[in-house]
């Protein structure tokens, strides 16, 4: 869908207030349900993604398997559909900013604070994994952070671009891969049969980038990017800021292995890991939620190779 909707159009039976957000994977209105009233971020795929036969047919089957999903640490689909030849995506709205807003804002986050993000987004792929998905884009982008009892409450989203276990590759038809380079794990890069450990992988990138404010592999060029995470040893986040436990460096290191086999056996065994390694960094301060809305997947496109 080329042109924006305007505020007041109706799409699928939605009816648009505006546009919060537009990158590589579409366009994001917060919109409401003209019969619950409720509100939710609509998600119009792009044309390159409708046109391909074979994603249009995955993404069918996976956003329903993605529907399916209730965890208190992922982002509900509500709805999908085929609107006039356009993908769309009804997504739970979250009232908060998205991770990387929250590290930009403020460099980088306590160890104590890094470490329970990561373990509930860890709850939430474990959950998706019993189901037989693969996320293949977890990425602060896609974490959105609010706050519950002065700590962050952590959401993932972006579920309906997900992957069914059992399909070949990280490819779609037209020869991309859905992921962010900065995020993504050797195999995926190199288009081999991909699995839950990709997102072990993203998520030990995602609490590199909590920890120290930088990315794992900060390289000028997408290709050199690539071949960091083939080829280059897991970063130690302790060697970028000196009050990180040492600890976390073997979480991160595991987390990131080359070979799936290395890595943690489950999401879930990573967040325990990462809680333990901030033991050491002492109570984190009372959490302050921090300003401004988000919507699913409105940042960090990812990257095709």
């Amino acid at each position: 869908m080329a042109d924006a909707l305007q505020p007041g159009a109706v799409f699928a039976g939605h009816r648009v207030d505006r546009l919060i957000g537009s990158g590589g994977m579409g366009q994001v209105y917060l919109a409401e349900e003209p019969e619950s009233g409720r509100r939710v971020a609509l998600k119009l795929l792009p044309a390159e993604f409708t046109g391909d036969v074979r994603f249009r047919a995955r993404f069918e089957r996976e956003s329903r398997l993605a529907a399916s999903l209730s965890h208190p640490h992922v982002v509900p689909v509500h709805g999908t559909g085929d609107e006039d030849g356009t993908l769309w995506m009804s997504l739970g709205f979250v009232d908060g900013p998205d991770l990387r807003s929250v590290i930009a804002e403020r460099g980088r986050l306590h160890p104590g604070d890094a470490a329970l993000i990561v373990s509930q987004v860890a709850g939430g792929l474990d959950a998706a994994a019993a189901e037989g998905l693969v996320h293949r884009d977890v990425k602060p982008g896609n974490v959105f952070v609010g706050a519950a009892d002065g700590r962050p409450h952590a959401y993932l989203g972006d579920f309906g671009l997900s992957k069914a276990t059992d399909s070949q590759s990280g490819l779609t038809g037209t020869g991309m891969f859905l992921g962010t380079i900065h995020y993504a794990a050797p195999e995926q890069i190199q288009a081999e049969p991909v699995d839950s450990t990709v997102d072990v992988y993203a998520l030990g990138a995602v609490l590199h980038k909590a920890l120290t404010g930088e990315v794992p592999f900060p390289r000028n060029r997408d290709v050199d990017v690539a071949m960091a995470h083939i080829t280059e040893p897991p970063p130690r986040p302790s060697e970028s800021v000196d009050d990180i436990p040492a600890a976390f460096d073997e979480v991160v290191a595991r987390a990131m292995a080359k070979q799936p086999g290395d890595r943690f056996a489950s999401a879930g065994e990573m967040g325990h890991a990462a809680l333990a390694a901030a033991e050491a960094a002492g109570p984190p301060p009372e959490w302050r939620a921090p300003g401004g809305a988000s919507a699913p997947g409105e940042a960090d496109a990812p990257t095709a190779a």
